[in-house]
């Protein structure tokens, strides 16, 4: 939480804390990366007549319970200089991505359950067919 507030940014909220996402409080616009039922409690919090933009799923019926919030799914646009700089940035050790656990390949079908509870850091699944965490 504390790498994710910064000059600028006005609140920072942890997915996977319910007490959290359950306080009353209302915002102007969300753009989170997960879906499900995440993402369904993140529309919730968006003030009526704003803007919900996802880059995932969203459950059968959140549209509908929140029909006065402006919902849409955000596309990337491939950029040939960025894929370059992300590049330089791993060869450089400029880029560390947190890993939040790893799950052996018996455990394939817990890694979407898991990952929609949210946390820290990705979860890696491990392809070999006798690995464990």
């Amino acid at each position: 939480m504390d790498d994710a507030r910064s000059p600028g940014v006005v609140d920072v909220l942890a997915i996977d804390d319910d007490e959290a996402t359950e306080k009353p409080r209302s915002v102007d616009a969300i753009v989170p990366t997960v879906g499900g039922q995440v993402a369904t409690k993140l529309l919730a919090k968006v003030k009526q007549g704003d803007s919900f933009g996802y880059s995932s799923t969203l459950p059968d019926g959140a549209k509908a319970q929140q029909m006065a919030v402006k919902t849409m799914c955000v596309f990337a646009r491939p950029d040939p200089s960025k894929v370059r700089e992300f590049a330089d940035n791993l060869q450089d050790s400029r880029f560390v991505l947190p890993i939040g656990g790893r799950m052996g390949w018996r455990d394939a079908a817990e890694v979407p359950v898991r990952g929609e509870k949210g946390g820290i850091g990705k979860i890696l699944l491990l392809l070999a067919p006798n690995s464990q965490d």
